[in-house]
């Protein structure tokens, strides 16, 4: 919502406007979801407060009640955690002008995040790739007779070209990002 007041420069019907807009949206802070002091209005970049805004909010014409705030919520302190950059470790700054569903946008949002968008036990959740502490398997010479394995090594590129949407001038651009290495 915003308004303007008409002048000199600016009379008749405006045809086309620009703005930089930041997302105010649900925050679940800690405590009982189902009690309104853990919850705050508040703007945001994370990716897990944007995935919960595109399943329960204004923009979804059947909004999903049935959420995991708590995997929601975990996922959303491993995204505000810090980056070897000192900056977050996962932000969602994505300007959406084209017609997508529900479900693809939450999967981008996701994907930002390192998470995938899941049902579980009949709550909409995510399923986070972090990183595996503990071995899955263990492979020796009692349980391994005869084994044999191989791996292939991806070659990983230098660097990428991508296209990005600039900051000043709304414009695509395209940037070389390097390899960490």
């Amino acid at each position: 919502e915003f308004s303007i007041t008409g002048s000199d420069e600016l009379s008749g019907v405006i045809e086309q406007i620009n703005a930089l807009c930041t997302s105010y949206v649900l925050q679940y802070h800690d405590g009982d979801p189902n009690n309104s002091a853990s919850w705050s209005i508040e703007p945001s970049r994370n990716p897990a407060w944007i995935y919960a805004e595109i399943l329960h909010g204004a923009s979804n014409r059947k909004p999903v009640t049935n959420i995991d705030w708590n995997k929601i919520r975990e996922w959303a302190i491993w995204c505000h955690g810090t980056s070897v950059h000192g900056d977050p470790k996962c932000t969602f700054d994505m300007v959406v002008d084209s017609h997508t569903t529900i479900g693809e946008l939450a999967r981008t949002v996701c994907s930002v995040g390192r998470a995938a968008p899941t049902i579980k036990d009949g709550l909409y959740s995510v399923f986070m790739e972090d990183e595996q502490r503990i071995p899955v398997q263990i492979f020796t010479p009692q349980n391994a007779n005869s084994f044999t394995a191989r791996r292939l090594w991806e070659d990983v590129p230098q660097a990428l070209k991508i296209n990005i949407l600039s900051e000043e001038t709304w414009q695509q651009e395209e940037v070389i990002v390097y390899n960490d290495g």
